[in-house]
């Protein structure tokens, strides 16, 4: 969780993602991850939000 000004006030991880990304773009505030799932490409999108004061 980050606030207005970008300062990391908590953290956590997503269980789901077991292996680092080689591909991301950021978008509209998220980022975007590229997945291969049964030769398909399918996109993981984590959303950030920050904390408003």
């Amino acid at each position: 969780m980050l606030d207005k000004d970008f300062n990391l006030l908590a953290e956590a991880g997503i269980s789901e993602l077991d292996k680092l990304p080689s591909t991301y773009f950021t978008k509209d505030g998220n980022i975007w991850m590229y997945e291969n799932i049964n030769d398909e490409l399918a996109f993981v999108i984590v959303k950030i939000e920050y904390l408003k004061n």
